[in-house]
């Protein structure tokens, strides 16, 4: 359901949320901890070989700014990143609690389409599920900090994983997860509303909904429906369960997603989804679950990237921390990206 904002559009137009194809300066990322919630012991062993090809074919693409929590955890990555994309990958002194940059990270938005501003959304591990969470609280403003960036601090609760936009105005999110009373208990939706449109620049904000089995965030957007044109939507829900059985967006198109094969761990079901692909300034990663859905949903986003390499990589071990490629990063767009370009694919 396409939900029009409310408010002076005049300063709407000074600010504008890039989508994730447009030009990065930099994809940024947090470092998993052995001792973290989502990949404890013997699962971070697993689970680091996924994450160092992530990074590298994330440093094959542009440059990667990665947060790390010692120096003996920068010590580590260095050691493991191959010697010709040492310069490729910018490690920040910043601690956080778990590896999920979208949620915790900044969300980055252009002023006049070239001055950098950082928004830090209230944290509270989505809907306070997991503790303790003060370090990912506090990583957004750091990492502005970290890089001269102005930060506004709206006062809701948010995660970056809940927010996806075409770069023109128009975002989707769902109201599962924004109005959740554990999140933002009182807030009524036009009030969300009005913080996303002074604090993202959009004037259409589309409520859907939908969920996969073992999503533990309400119903993040990216894992059921991602932007891959201004128009075109891919969805890992039915096109009718996403926008509550209408079969278009307000002219959008909607294209299912193939479904990987359910993973679980001790009965419980893994949310793997395809729609949490990462764009990156050259590539499109795309996780990988094993099985012939991983090749078609390979094939039907190159058909949307041909100037991408589109390409799959393993995400089984990842998929335990109830997340993938997507959660893990946060993109920092390029200053100076013309508005009016419309969709880039020509990187930086």
């Amino acid at each position: 359901m396409l939900m029009p904002n409310t408010g002076d559009s005049s300063s709407r137009a000074l600010r504008r949320m890039p989508a994730e194809w447009e030009p990065q300066e930099a994809m940024w990322l947090s470092l998993p901890h052995r001792k973290g919630l989502s990949y404890p012991g013997a699962h971070w062993d697993r689970v680091y070989p996924e994450y160092l090809a992530f990074l590298h074919a994330l440093a094959e693409s542009g440059a990667v700014y990665l947060n790390v929590s010692s120096e003996a955890e920068e010590e580590r990555i260095r050691r493991d990143i191959a010697e010709s994309l040492q310069d490729q990958v910018r490690c920040f002194p910043i601690p956080t609690d778990e590896p999920w940059c979208r949620d915790h990270g900044a969300t980055f938005v252009l002023e006049d389409d070239k001055e950098m501003l950082a928004i830090d959304w209230d944290y509270n591990a989505w809907g306070g599920k997991y503790e303790p969470y003060e370090k990912d609280a506090a990583a957004a403003r750091t990492m502005a900090e970290s890089r001269g960036i102005p930060c506004e601090r709206p006062g809701i609760v948010l995660e970056g994983g809940a927010l996806e936009t075409n770069g023109s105005g128009h975002l989707l999110t769902t109201a599962s997860c924004l109005l959740d009373p554990n999140r933002n208990l009182g807030r009524s939706r036009e009030e969300i509303e009005i913080v996303l449109t002074r604090c993202l620049g959009v004037d259409t904000i589309s409520w859907l909904e939908g969920s996969i089995p073992g999503d533990d965030t309400e119903g993040h957007i990216d894992t059921l429906a991602r932007f891959v044109s201004p128009e075109v939507i891919v969805s890992a829900v039915s096109p009718q369960e996403l926008v509550g059985g209408e079969s278009v967006l307000d002219g959008v198109e909607i294209l299912p997603l193939p479904t990987p094969a359910p993973l679980s761990w001790k009965g419980n079901p893994l949310p793997a989804s395809y729609a949490n692909f990462v764009i990156a300034n050259r590539s499109v990663i795309v996780p990988a679950y094993g099985g012939d859905s991983d090749d078609r949903a390979r094939a039907m986003l190159q058909e949307h990237f041909p100037d991408r390499e589109v390409r799959l990589l393993s995400s089984r071990e990842l998929i335990f921390g109830l997340g993938s490629f997507h959660c893990l990063t946060q993109q920092l767009p390029a200053e100076q990206v013309g508005k009016d370009e419309g969709r880039d694919d020509s990187g930086v």
